[in-house]
């Protein structure tokens, strides 16, 4: 072999490369994505499926259905339902006692009743039927009533059994009156009791129910504002100011013409606000678990909440009758969000008008969905598409976070 013929190869050598250069290019490429993400004004997110279960503590109020029964002006009053209970139409509620009422009148119309009865007895003789019994057991009965009121110091008290003696007094006037002949001596004195009863009468009322409810004698000024006929026009400002004011209730005032109230026993409501840019609010039609600090737990369904100025106005309803709420305004209240659905980030909740949306990420562009919060944490937001938007939200489906 001739080795003038041989072709002598050079080895070329191979070059490392710096793993620096590897890391700071991969650095650089971060930057790069983290510049897109910032010049772009936010990230994606997928949509997935999700459970979120959280407890979340307001400052509520209650609304019931009621009716504020009125008077004219009263100073006095004799209360015959007690507080609370549950009256039918026609039940006695309570006698009024107009203002200029003078207890003396009333007290001379006693002793009118008591001299005719005398009157009337010497022309009975010794007859006594069975109504005549009946009365005089009722009239024994109600003087006992008023010496033990007398005894336990109770001036309401005595006025009140005072006012049923006379009207049992007058029943056995005009009893007696109807089946013994006049005379001239009870003519005068029938006359005369006439004069003094008119004068009575004028000067008090009773009134009685005109349907069924639990009654209530106290007032705190927001019944009318505050009532279930006027949960639609409800404001965050009037929410606002009764949390802020009056945690209780008051019984009737006497220069007040409110006489009583009238709740009705099928259901009651819990009103709390939420910010209009704040994510979890109530969702209407949905249900859920409520607790009232110091009163129990509940089941309520929600209203649609109503934007108000910068707040949203949740309202819960509650079925059954609000018995342990009766004269209670401003409550403490626990409300429990659980709910599993599509699952996006918190961020990615913006708002229109106090009403959230998302902004979803399709191949022909962004696309504005108005969604309800069913519930939320800190991090992540469970929700579905409202009833008036066309366009579903699929799990795997891309969004924006802004």
């Amino acid at each position: 072999m001739n080795t003038n013929n041989v072709i002598k190869l050079k080895r070329k050598r191979i070059k490392k490369i710096n793993p620096l250069w590897i890391i700071a290019g991969l650095l650089a490429a971060i930057l790069i994505a983290v510049l897109v993400i910032l010049v772009r004004g936010g990230a994606e997110g997928i949509a997935e499926t999700g459970s979120v279960t959280v407890d979340v503590d307001y400052n509520a109020v209650i609304v019931r259905k009621e009716k504020v029964i009125t008077s004219e002006a009263f100073d006095l009053a004799d209360y015959f339902a007690e507080e609370g209970a549950w009256v039918e139409p026609d039940t006695k509620i309570m006698q009024i006692y107009r203002r200029g009422y003078s207890e003396e009148q009333a007290a001379a119309l006693m002793r009118k009743n008591a001299e005719i009865y005398d009157e009337q007895l010497a022309l009975l003789g010794e007859t006594r039927d069975k109504t005549i019994r009946g009365y005089n057991e009722l009239t024994a009965l109600l003087e006992e009533n008023i010496a033990e009121e007398l005894m336990a110091g109770s001036s309401a008290g005595v006025r009140r059994q005072e006012a049923e003696l006379l009207d049992a007094l007058a029943l056995r006037t005009d009893y007696l009156r109807e089946n013994l002949q006049e005379t001239e001596t009870l003519r005068a004195l029938y006359s005369q009791a006439d004069a003094l009863a008119e004068v009575v009468e004028t000067q008090r009322h009773v009134l009685y129910s005109q349907e069924s409810g639990f009654v209530s004698f106290y007032f705190d000024d927001y019944e009318k504002a505050l009532n279930a006929d006027k949960l639609s026009t409800l404001t965050s400002d009037l929410v606002s100011s009764v949390i802020k004011g009056k945690d209780g209730a008051a019984w009737t005032t006497a220069p007040d013409t409110s006489a009583y109230r009238l709740v009705g026993g099928d259901e009651w409501y819990c009103v709390f606000l939420t910010g209009a840019d704040e994510a979890l609010r109530c969702v209407g039609g949905r249900s859920y678990s409520i607790a009232a600090k110091g009163h129990g737990t509940y089941t309520a369904v929600a209203l649609e909440p109503i934007v108000s100025g910068k707040k949203v106005v949740n309202i819960l309803k509650v079925e059954g009758a609000p018995t342990e709420l009766l004269n209670t305004r401003c409550i403490e209240l626990t409300v429990r969000f659980d709910a599993s659905d599509i699952c996006v980030s918190k961020k990615a909740i913006q708002f229109e008008n106090g009403v959230p949306y998302i902004e979803l990420l399709l191949s022909d562009g962004k696309y504005c969905i108005f969604v309800n919060v069913l519930s939320a944490d800190d991090k992540r937001a469970v929700i579905n598409v409202r009833e008036d938007q066309d366009m579903p939200i699929a799990v795997g489906v891309r969004y924006w976070i802004p």
